[in-house]
């Protein structure tokens, strides 16, 4: 379906507004923040006053000289997400960012980014088009090894200016020495001239294989190669050696120990050569070459884990990026390993479920899958307060977080209405109380006395939880998979209860409650469709519940695969499907078989079509003026309440987000937050709308003043829910009349001929639109200009 962006809220993100991840700052509505995970450390590379450090998805900046973190994401600029490599030309001052669909980034110091999407676009391109490897002659002048051969990239000009096919032989390195460029393949390394007026270097048949007559075996790769005091070193599949051209033989410098070891990377930015090497089944180590060709030292320490890149810095500092744990530092070769400050990050950027607790955000990592199978994701539960991220697993050490080393797979989450504590589902082992105040934990398994958590059928020993949910009583509804009696509550009191006998063969998931108290389940193996489940009146007893089954033949839904249930603001159920959405209006009927689901319907290109009826909805978050967020496998929509009108649409190509996978979305009532979970990592977008109170509420506009130098929306929040507000000027002259977005009003400044209004004092009156409680307020608003 095609969707066209019509409204406030669709412009207001048409320009990427710079943010750094200092999460404490108030975002403006309609700006971008990128909430990535920089635990995972891919590539290091520096310039004179920075260490710019890569992860999969963005690039974490540190400042020698403070060890400040900074950060460069699709928010700030970049135009793509999954790096490669990064690599800082000192020449031109520019940081280039390498993508794994090859896409180029050129970040300049100015903050100017240019894109090159020539390899990525290029369709006659067959095979690998991964970029391994870059060298930098001048400021000009930079050398590309690829999957499928060489590339030249000017960048005065931002093209290419040739391209060698190597005729599938993968180029792992590159480098020019002495006017000759030699490219480390995996069949070996080729030599020739770098004089593009008297030799075609596009074509590969002019280069020339360095082999036995130069001292290499007859059968070799090549892994890396690098130009460094005057000397051409390469890293073999057996061997660190260096090429003394002259001669045309080899110097040995270093035998790998075993098959299970090979050369990782090569660099020369400091006073030694470096090699990494890595391990299969070991940790890694690092070479330090000196400028007279030999040995220097073989090192073996905790900082050489899993490291993926290293450079030394002018002051012999050795920065390293560790696939396990972020960013290191050596401070001399040879020191103690020094774990660079964490940052202020998620801890990594797998996401089950969002939860807010009206202002602060929790977030399950994840790890269960709709047909009932798990893995073991070890990653637990983050938080974000006041700015600052926290995490709860097995890895943190932290003494007031007990009994976590088995709460695995935590893929649900939610937060007490009252306490603001929050419940954790883990997948293997129950249900994780966490108070956010002390950081203390209680863990509610089988070996709790209160606990009526049960084992899965046939699973003996794992705990599958996979649904939770508060009612209005502060009651815990909990999906117990495959257990003997699946649906299991946790009173507001402390006590415990168990039961849905008749459910026990249908592994049900998420869970959420009606208006009427009545549990909805996504039923999770295969095309299940829906459990709707009402206790009764005695909550302790099975004799009053109630059960049914709703699917396509019984209910009008487009598909029986459920991805996910929400309850609006006006209390209907909204249900996505891989087909589309289905809404329950009728929930008090449904019991007799007289609630059918309605398909909402939309205009796309003139012609009336079921609302995402060809989209896989796996999400649905409600805003405060009850719009609808759908998260589909094809980026985010919004919809009015109704969902009959597209609002906006947001995915990779139009906006700052990582990944079109969308995993959850989650709204804060108070700020108007929109956090939404890709399959990359966790981004937020700050909405117009507000959740309001039945009457106004501490109403205040911001900005205000409003000075000459801002260009950005005035919003008016504390408003009656869906007021009707009138902006008059001092003279009582009316300027705007509309209707609150929830508890906010967004205005852009303008009257109604869209011209910016003049310099002045603005009356807000607003009326609560209950007909039957009318409840007003004032407020006023300078525009300074």
């Amino acid at each position: 379906m095609k969707y066209i962006c019509t409204t406030f809220l669709c412009l207001l993100t048409i320009s990427v507004f710079a943010q750094t991840q200092d999460t404490s700052a108030e975002l403006k509505i309609g700006d971008w923040r990128s909430y990535l995970s920089f635990q995972e450390g891919r590539y290091v590379t520096q310039s004179k006053d920075k260490i710019f450090f890569a992860s999969k998805y963005a690039i974490a900046t540190l400042d020698k000289q403070d060890d400040s973190f900074d950060y460069i994401t699709k928010v700030e600029g970049l135009n793509d997400a999954g790096i490669q490599l990064v690599r800082y030309n000192s020449f031109a001052k520019v940081l280039i960012v390498v993508y794994t669909n090859s896409n180029i980034d050129l970040v300049y110091d100015n903050g100017e980014v240019v894109n090159i999407k020539d390899i990525e676009n290029n369709t006659d391109i067959i095979g690998d088009k991964k970029i391994y490897d870059i060298f930098m002659a001048n400021s000009k002048d930079v050398y590309m090894a690829c999957g499928f051969g060489i590339l030249k990239l000017d960048l005065d000009r931002k093209e290419f200016a040739f391209t060698t096919f190597t005729k599938g032989k993968r180029v792992n390195g590159i480098t020019v020495f002495e006017n000759n460029i030699y490219a480390a393949t995996s069949q070996g390394v080729f030599v020739v001239k770098n004089d593009e007026k008297s030799i075609n270097i596009a074509d590969f048949s002019k280069w020339s294989r360095l082999g036995t007559a130069q001292g290499f075996s007859n059968n070799y790769s090549a892994n890396a190669i690098i130009t460094y005091a005057n000397r051409l070193f390469v890293g073999l599949n057996d061997a660190v050696v260096e090429y003394q051209v002259a001669a045309q033989k080899l110097k040995n410098i270093y035998k790998i120990p075993n098959n299970d070891q090979s050369v990782r990377y090569m660099t020369a930015e400091g006073k030694n050569l470096l090699v990494g090497v890595e391990c299969g089944s070991c940790n890694g180590h690092l070479l330090f070459i000196g400028n007279n060709g030999d040995l220097i030292s073989d090192q073996y320490n905790d900082c050489l884990q899993r490291i993926r890149y290293a450079v030394e810095d002018e002051k012999g500092q050795i920065w390293l990026a560790d696939e396990y744990e972020g960013y290191r530092r050596m401070k001399t070769m040879g020191s103690a390993c020094e774990t660079l400050p964490k940052t202020n990050t998620p801890y990594s950027p797998e996401i089950g479920e969002l939860a807010t607790d009206g202002k602060n955000l929790w977030v399950a990592s994840g790890g269960v899958l709709f047909n009932g199978n798990y893995a073991t994701n070890p990653n637990g539960v983050y938080h974000l307060q006041d700015g600052i991220w926290s995490y709860y697993n097995r890895t943190v050490k932290n003494e007031t977080v007990f009994g976590l080393n088995n709460v695995l797979n935590c893929n649900r989450v939610a937060v007490h209405p009252v306490t603001k504590k929050a419940y954790v589902a883990s997948m293997f082992r129950g249900v994780l109380e966490i108070d956010p105040t002390t950081r203390k934990t209680i863990l509610f398994d089988t070996f709790n006395t209160k606990s009526a958590l049960q084992y899965g059928i046939g699973d003996y020993g794992q705990i599958r939880v996979t649904g939770l949910a508060f009612d209005k009583k502060n009651n815990l509804w909990i999906s117990n998979n495959l257990a003997e009696k699946p649906i299991v509550v946790l009173k507001a009191d402390g006590t415990w209860a168990k039961m849905g006998s008749a459910v026990t063969a249908a592994p049900i998931y998420q869970v959420a409650i009606d208006n009427n108290g009545y549990k909805w389940f996504v039923i999770g193996q295969g095309d299940g469709g829906i459990i709707v489940f009402d206790e009764g009146k005695l909550i302790d007893s099975e004799a009053d519940d109630r059960v049914i089954t709703l699917k396509v033949g019984n209910s009008n839904l487009p598909s029986n695969r459920i991805n996910c249930i929400e309850k609006d603001l006006n209390g209907q159920m909204w249900v996505g499907t891989d087909k589309g959405i289905a809404v329950f209006q009728c929930s008090d009927n449904v019991f007799a078989e007289k609630c059918k689901a309605y398909l909402p319907t939309v205009q796309v290109d003139g012609i009336a079509d079921y609302l995402l009826r060809l989209e896989n909805v796996q999400c649905i978050a409600i805003d405060g003026a009850n719009r609808k967020w759908f998260g589909t496998s094809n980026g985010v929509f919004v919809q009015s309440a109704s969902g009959r009108t597209n609002i906006a649409n947001f995915n990779k190509n139009n906006s700052p987000l990582v990944d079109n996978n969308i995993i959850d979305i989650a709204i804060s009532d108070e700020t108007g937050e929109v956090f939404i979970a890709t399959e990359k990592g966790l981004q937020s977008f700050k909405g117009d709308a507000l959740l309001g109170k039945a009457v106004h509420s501490n109403v205040l506009a911001y900005p205000n003043p409003v000075r000459p130098e801002y260009n950005g929306p005035i919003a008016i929040k504390g408003l009656a829910r869906n007021a009707n507000v009138k902006i008059t000027d001092a003279n009582g002259a009316l300027v705007l009349d509309t209707q609150a977005l929830g508890g906010q009003l967004v205005w852009d400044g303008r009257d109604y001929s869209n011209r910016k209004v003049a310099p002045g004092v603005y009356l807000v009156f607003s009326a609560g639109s209950d007909t039957e409680n009318i409840d007003t307020a004032v407020a006023k608003i300078l525009i300074m200009r």
